[in-house]
């Protein structure tokens, strides 16, 4: 399946790869400290936060807690450049004795990955009577997806506790053309969701490893305003659990799972999603390099159909911070994707079962830096390639820019240019995007 154009590829990207390791191996081999503290930067930034929201009377006197008393909860995420440590909490503000509250607003466009716009190309000519094979045909998919969104997170915990919190978050959306060209009426999708975490850390006693754990339910209502019959809920479970036992290794597990059911259609349509994560995140002695193997695998089965789809991926990240100021990480990736339908009925709708079968998968990487240019401002760029291995017709390159300000649980700002360049069809997609999030 693979030719000589996609050898040089993974070659090339297998050669970045190894280069950037190289770079950063040195990191690897310096002794470091005996006693590694991960929290000691956590413990600055949630000081700096405190005294902005409560500026202290008189000067603070050394507290004396050690860095075990610091709270390192999150909702597991991994969009933070570099070597950073895998859970960070920054309090925001406080009302009440219990609680404190947060807000986000994103309006942004994207694309999808490749493997979406290639299993739609090779649907397109069965669901249709004619086939989908030219580039003005490729072309037609390639819209930007764009959402717009704003959510509510509120937090309950005990004042001093650093080890259990709740976080409730509720979360609107608008998705528009998510779908297209495939199912051209379904312009915008509207999300309301509804989700509760129960988030604890701590250390184990007797063996001294640090678990984080995340126990989550989401409850989703989907409407689709174009056609009444797309109205679904849906009950979302998640867990989410690290266990480090000491400060260079880490590892992270998630599962996920979700029953949809669409209320006002025809059928009982009731589709199932299963999702698995997980990954060996590993750090240098210095702490500023790290290297993150990892693979996941999601199934979907369309009930009462026996219709399903199936999406994984291989990836590693390498991470390096080079001083205060910059970092950067390049991730390897492949993808594949396979949808079976052996109860399909297009293009003819005649009673007769028309089954098929598609597979695609592509590789890229993915390169990220972030510079700290002034104060809580910081500099991004990113470069990526994709390629696919069955179906080349939606190789890409990508660039991306954007300037961030953040300050750790009071403000955050990002916004960012992107373009993909989808070369064998002679493609350009350009997009932006704003995200704001507030006391998070």
């Amino acid at each position: 399946m693979f030719n000589k154009s996609c050898f040089a590829v993974v070659v090339t990207l297998v050669s970045l790869f190894f280069c950037n390791i190289f770079l950063a191996y040195p990191a690897f081999c310096d002794e470091g400290p005996s006693e590694l503290d991960l929290t000691a930067p956590l413990v600055k930034f949630v000081n700096i936060v405190s005294k902005e929201l409560n500026p202290p009377e008189k000067a603070e006197e050394p507290s004396g807690k050690t860095s075990g008393e610091i709270k390192i909860l999150k909702v597991a995420g991994t969009e933070r450049i570099g070597a950073k440590s895998a859970y960070e909490e920054f309090e925001g503000l406080r009302f009440g004795r219990y609680f404190t509250v947060g807000q986000r607003i994103e309006i942004y466009q994207e694309a999808r990955p490749i493997d979406s716009y290639m299993l739609d190309a090779k649907a397109m000519s069965t669901l249709y009577r004619y086939p989908w094979d030219q580039d003005v045909d490729y072309r037609s998919q390639i819209i930007p997806q764009f959402t717009r969104a704003y959510g509510t997170q509120i937090t309950m915990n005990k004042p001093g506790d650093r080890e259990a919190q709740i976080r409730y978050t509720m979360d609107y959306r608008d998705v528009y053309k998510q779908y297209y060209p495939k199912y051209p009426n379904f312009k915008v999708e509207r999300w309301h969701q509804n989700e509760i975490f129960l988030i604890h850390t701590r250390k184990i006693p007797g063996i001294d490893w640090y678990y984080t754990s995340n126990l989550g339910y989401r409850y989703s209502n989907i409407e689709v305003k174009s056609d009444a019959s797309a109205y679904e809920n849906r009950h979302t479970y998640m867990v989410n659990l690290a266990l480090s036992p000491h400060a260079q290794f880490e590892w992270f597990g998630q599962f996920e799972y979700y029953k949809s059911m669409r209320l006002k259609s025809d059928y009982h349509y009731r589709p199932d999603h299963w999702f698995w994560r997980t990954e060996f995140r590993m750090k240098s002695p210095d702490l500023r390099t790290s290297v993150i193997p990892g693979f996941s695998y999601s199934i979907d089965y369309y009930f009462p159909f026996k219709n399903k789809y199936e999406k994984g991926e291989l990836f590693c990240r390498l991470g390096h911070d080079f001083d205060n100021k910059l970092s950067a990480t390049s991730q390897l990736n492949y993808v594949f994707g396979i949808r079976d339908e052996p109860d399909n009925k297009a293009p003819h709708y005649d009673g007769r079962m028309y089954p098929y079968t598609e597979r695609v998968a592509w590789a890229g990487i993915e390169n990220r830096a972030s510079y700290n240019f002034w104060n809580d401002f910081y500099l991004q760029a990113g470069l990526d390639f994709s390629k696919g291995i069955n179906m080349p017709d939606f190789d890409n390159w990508a660039t991306f820019l954007g300037v961030e300000y953040y300050k750790p649980g009071v403000l955050r700002v990002n916004f960012g240019w992107d373009t993909n360049w989808y070369y064998n069809i002679e493609d350009t997609l350009s997009m932006i995007g704003v995200k704001v999030y507030i006391l998070i």
